[in-house]
């Protein structure tokens, strides 16, 4: 991991690729979505989080983690979501990213406490995004520089699962 990130060479990870495969878990009938956000998500452009934000140098905001600053988005996690925004208060979600620094690899590793055990959770920078305005539609911060570490976190929470829309 640390030999791609040194190389600038661009980052993909196969075993969770930015297409509709990591977004729909076709095994479960998407789990029970209805057909126009099936639709919507096959629809969906994947983008790297430095053509999102271009020149974006953070991971973290710069004043740190705050309780509130989690938008939802149209995924329905908000179980994850409220969990992480309950626990900046508590914990230094910052230490769960093994990886803190934004880099041209776009390769990132977050450990994740799941089923009484830390997992390790390799992911790249891709991000499901809308084709109208070229911005991510799952989490997010309210605040648009403050947006990578919540993206990055909530993709590898997906990818654990095998899919963004979690039916197992």
């Amino acid at each position: 991991m640390l030999r791609t990130i040194e190389s600038h060479r661009a980052f993909t990870d196969n075993k969770f690729p930015p297409n509709v495969n990591s977004l729909l878990d076709t095994e479960e009938k998407n789990g029970g979505l209805d057909s126009k956000t099936v639709s919507c998500f096959e629809k969906l452009v994947w983008r790297r989080t430095t053509s999102i934000w271009p020149g974006y140098q953070r991971l973290f905001p710069k004043d740190g983690l705050k309780s509130g600053m989690i938008n939802q988005g149209r995924l329905a996690d908000c179980y994850f979501l409220s969990l992480v925004d309950a626990l900046i208060k508590v914990l230094p979600i910052e230490d769960l990213f093994l990886i803190k620094e934004v880099n041209k690899a776009g390769i990132y590793a977050i450990k994740l406490f799941v089923d009484g055990q830390w997992q390790e959770v390799i992911v790249d920078d891709y991000l499901p995004c809308s084709k109208d305005t070229g911005l991510p539609i799952f989490a997010c911060s309210r605040e648009p520089e403050e947006c990578i570490w919540i993206c990055l976190l909530e993709k590898a929470w997906a990818k654990l699962h095998g899919t963004y829309c979690m039916t197992r």
